[in-house]
């Protein structure tokens, strides 16, 4: 694997190294620049830290705070330093996908694939050197998973708090995870150990960060995901009827525009997925779950896909695709992807009123992921299945699923 590794971090450094260079060409001409905008959001927050100042004068910085003092070295050292941590931590996922596949006993061949599926994988790659941070939760989720399967619960535990620190969005593996340690150890004090240290530890960090930037911090990192209405064009099929309805007042909204209410669905797909397979497979719990969650939410840019990406080389060798499938689903998907940015980009920089097309391409998007051969499967359906077949064997249950193109 070693190779992979190294060809993977040429190719970002390569893509760093180019990022300024282009930058400033775009910057003069006023086009768009490779790196992603909230690379400069983070780096204007570090640099306010650096200054004595809270990260969250920043006005749309939604970050934990620990961001922010990690990337004082792009003020301090190189403007790119934060896209050099950013691809670092693509290659520390590799490192735990691999230690996760020899747990898990995949063959050498299939190890390979799956490895080059995350490490040589252009949205991974792009996104990480464009200065998303996304990486970073990786690398916090897959530590995680990584510890759990070899059976370190305490770390994995502390590993798990840092997780949910830093993006929320983790704590839906909490009943997956307590699935699998009962499966495996049938004893409630180690359940209860792994709960309260990680609730410890969460609890510790996140004091810590309220007595220096107060509700300052909560409302940013925390609360406002949970009510976060976003009206600019994203992979959800929200964002129109957000966008149509952003500036009404809350009571003449239904309550199905509601960004409360919208986490119903989302939550009980997300942590029901996880009751019923965390015991079984958890490295496959984690990925439906985390499908569930990214599919129904009701905001999505293509940073939250690298959410369920990053899994799927761990579950990957376990599904007996044949031909068509492993080469016309991933082109469905980024097929659905490309035609969707080429209208986001026509109405983003060009200000063309695509706003219908592009909400049409969204519903395609969404509906590409599990078709069928009436092209009527949309992913509840399939869930519903899986928790249905759950009697059977979880390779059995997704290969008919994913029966396509058969």
């Amino acid at each position: 694997m070693t190779w992979i590794l190294l060809t993977g971090l040429a190719i970002r450094a390569v893509l760093i190294a180019y990022s300024s260079y282009y930058d400033g060409i775009a910057r003069t001409n006023g086009g768009p620049t490779y790196t992603d905008v909230d690379y400069r959001v983070v780096s204007e927050a570090a640099e306010l830290v650096h200054g004595g100042q809270s990260p969250y004068e920043r006005r749309t910085y939604r970050y934990t705070p620990l961001l922010s003092w990690m990337l004082l070295p792009n003020i301090t050292l190189d403007e790119n330093f934060g896209k050099i941590l950013f691809s670092l931590a693509d290659l520390a996922i590799g490192v735990s996908v691999d230690r996760i596949q020899r747990k898990l006993r995949v063959g050498r061949r299939g190890g390979y694939v799956s490895h080059l599926l995350w490490t040589l994988n252009p949205v991974v790659i792009s996104i990480s050197t464009r200065g998303s941070p996304e990486s970073l939760i990786g690398v916090l989720v897959m530590s995680t998973l990584d510890l759990l399967l070899h059976e370190q619960y305490t770390l994995s535990a502390v590993f798990m708090a840092l997780s949910v620190h830093y993006k929320i969005y983790p704590f839906i593996y909490a009943p997956s995870i307590l699935a699998h340690m009962w499966s495996k150890t049938r004893s409630f004090t180690r359940m209860a150990s792994f709960s309260a240290i990680s609730l410890g530890v969460f609890a510790a960090v996140n004091v810590a960060m309220y007595r220096i930037y107060g509700m300052q911090f909560v409302e940013s990192t925390y609360l406002y995901h949970v009510g976060r209405k976003d009206h600019r064009h994203n992979f959800t099929p929200y964002f129109y009827p957000t966008y149509l309805n952003y500036d009404v007042q809350p009571d003449t909204v239904s309550l199905f525009s509601n960004p409360v209410l919208s986490l119903v669905p989302q939550l009980i797909l997300s942590l029901g997925l996880g009751v019923v397979y965390g015991g079984v497979d958890l490295p496959l719990a984690w990925f439906l779950q985390t499908y569930a969650f990214v599919t129904f939410n009701r905001v999505c840019t293509s940073q939250y896909f690298l959410w369920y990406i990053w899994l799927l080389p761990v579950v990957l060798p376990s599904l007996n695709l044949c031909t068509k499938q492993k080469v016309v689903l991933p082109i469905l998907w980024l097929t659905s992807q490309a035609v969707w940015l080429s209208i986001a980009y026509r109405l983003e920089f060009l200000g063309q009123p695509l706003f219908i097309p592009l909400w049409i391409a969204i519903h395609e998007h969404v509906h590409s992921h599990i078709p069928n051969s009436n092209n009527q499967t949309s992913v509840i359906l399939c869930i519903i299945r899986l928790i249905d077949n759950v009697r059977f064997s979880k390779t059995d249950v997704i290969n008919e699923c994913l029966d396509v193109f058969n």
